[in-house]
């Protein structure tokens, strides 16, 4: 980038947004460092966009669950994939007074769940499909306080449940890591030591999946004030009560192609037998926030 182009970005470019980019899967290693092209990206606005997506499979259907946002308010939403890589129109599944994202959809047990993110609630709430895909009832709470991006994986013969606590005062989180039991059907949880970790390249970023004999779990790296710059892959490790993971990859917005619009950032990346789904920060051309900066610093 040149210095003009920089200055352009610094002085005239503002964000804030996401949308979601989808590509039928077609073979390749996420971990390459190859492009991203997409296929399908989902229209976006300042105050109507959409992020998060999750990607479930069942009877040989795709579903896709995302936040959909209007006005800075957020509902989970469900669309079927066609095989094109185009979607039916969505459906509803969470909306009420508060917000609602990352949808974290798993099987476990021959039955599907759902934990979407609902931390003003100051709570992590159990759902299971019932039916799936649109029709969800509460099973009960697992955890209390504000966590995020709770996700849930298999590790051999036993469950983790990885969610994290955030901190107001920046994008920094405290990730916390259990066992996860079913027990008659109700979930416990058992707590495991999560000795290494950075608090802003930690945050769950998508379900994790398997690479080879390794379990590999998507991580959002942000900064102090500012989350989702890119994902990076982290290798995951239970020994006994400790959790551990390394990095062993990651994507970047450099890598994302058949975009037409200005971005700079993503966090969330999940994938099916037959499709990939990437959400992306997006830009956008603001006259005004120069002068926005000059009436701030003038009082």
């Amino acid at each position: 980038m040149s210095v003009i182009q920089s200055a352009i970005q610094r002085l005239f470019m503002t964000g804030g947004y996401f949308t979601i980019a989808l590509r039928r899967r077609k073979g390749g290693d996420i971990l390459s460092a190859d492009p991203f092209e997409a296929e399908y990206v989902f229209p976006a606005s300042k105050t109507e966009w959409c992020a998060d997506p999750m990607i479930a499979e069942e009877n040989g259907k795709a579903f896709l669950f995302y936040e959909a946002v209007s006005n800075m308010k957020g509902r989970i939403e469900v669309r079927e994939l066609r095989q094109d890589c185009t979607v039916t129109d969505p459906v509803v599944l969470f909306q009420d007074d508060g917000h609602y994202s990352y949808p974290f959809v798993f099987q476990a047990n021959g039955s599907w769940y759902m934990i979407p993110e609902s931390s003003d609630r100051e709570e992590v709430t159990l759902y299971r499909g019932d039916p799936f895909p649109f029709c969800w009832k509460s099973v009960c709470s697992v955890l209390h306080g504000r966590f995020v991006d709770t996700t849930v994986f298999p590790w051999k013969e036993r469950w983790i449940l990885l969610s994290f606590e955030t901190d107001a005062a920046s994008e920094r989180v405290l990730p916390r890591a259990f066992e996860l039991r079913f027990s008659d059907g109700v979930p416990t949880l058992d707590p495991l030591e999560w000795p290494t970790f950075d608090p802003l390249q930690v945050r769950g970023a998508g379900p994790v999946f398997r690479r080879g004999e390794d379990l590999i779990r998507p991580v959002q790296i942000s900064t102090e004030q500012r989350y989702g710059d890119s994902v990076s892959f982290h290798k995951i490790s239970v020994m006994g009560k400790t959790y551990t993971e390394s990095p062993v990859g990651g994507l970047t917005p450099d890598l994302v192609r058949g975009v037409h619009t200005r971005f700079d950032g993503l966090h969330t990346y999940s994938a099916c037998l037959h499709f990939e789904a990437i959400d992306i920060r997006c830009r956008r051309f603001d006259w005004k926030k120069p002068l926005r900066r000059l009436i701030k610093r003038m009082k």
